[in-house]
């Protein structure tokens, strides 16, 4: 999609779909809240709602971790051979519960994220096309008709990551991190402190990593 078509198409609301009068619109980036523009708003409704079970499912590493050593807290050789059992016992029935919790959770995030997401593609399509039939004439001789069709593939998909799985698995790691920070400084605050300082170092190594693989594509 060229970027004279970007702005245009995503500053329209989703009622403003039909044909309407070739207008010049300022060409240039689009922020990321823009992309949503062509949601209504019971999608952005259900977004938010899905914004919620996200940040619910990106909890489920930490939390099932600390289920975890709750049950191996449990084979304290202080503890009798029923209080063993009967501790194992109830948190094997918490971790259960948790991992219905958070199935449904995943489940209701990734149905609205992506229902949601499909739909806004459709208009945006629409939009897309609705625009080329008001173009110019002059607009059509500078560009070349065989990579259009590939182009406008392109950037409707990137568009589609962008706002679809790539956002949610983004909430969900940062989440975690965020979960797994918090219960680790309740639980114990000098460990986790201690192991704080690595976190610059880390960050700084992966965006290394991240940067010559962009650079080798």
């Amino acid at each position: 999609m060229s970027s004279d078509l970007k702005q245009p198409l995503l500053n329209q609301k989703p009622a403003a779909l039909q044909a309407q009068p070739s207008v010049a619109h300022p060409s240039g980036p689009v922020s990321f809240f823009g992309l949503f523009r062509l949601a209504t708003g019971l999608e952005k409704s259900l977004l938010i709602i899905g914004f919620f079970f996200v940040c619910l499912s990106g909890s489920a590493a930490p939390v099932g971790s600390l289920l975890l050593g709750n049950v191996i807290d449990a084979f304290n050789p202080k503890n009798t051979r029923d209080q063993i059992l009967s501790e194992v016992k109830r948190q094997c029935i918490t971790i259960l519960i948790s991992a219905a919790v958070y199935f449904v959770s995943y489940y209701i995030a990734y149905a609205t994220w992506t229902h949601c997401n499909g739909n806004q593609v459709i208009r945006l399509r629409k939009a897309y096309f609705n625009a080329l039939l008001h173009q110019d004439i002059a607009w059509y001789d500078s560009k070349n008709p065989n990579e259009l069709s590939t182009k406008v593939g392109m950037q409707i998909r990137a568009v589609q990551d962008a706002t679809g799985e790539r956002f949610p698995l983004f909430i969900i790691q940062f989440s975690g991190f965020v979960s797994g920070l918090g219960i680790g400084l309740y639980k114990g605050w000098h460990l986790t402190l201690a192991m704080s300082i690595c976190l610059p170092g880390r960050g700084r190594s992966s965006s290394c990593r991240v940067r010559r693989r962009r650079q080798r594509a």
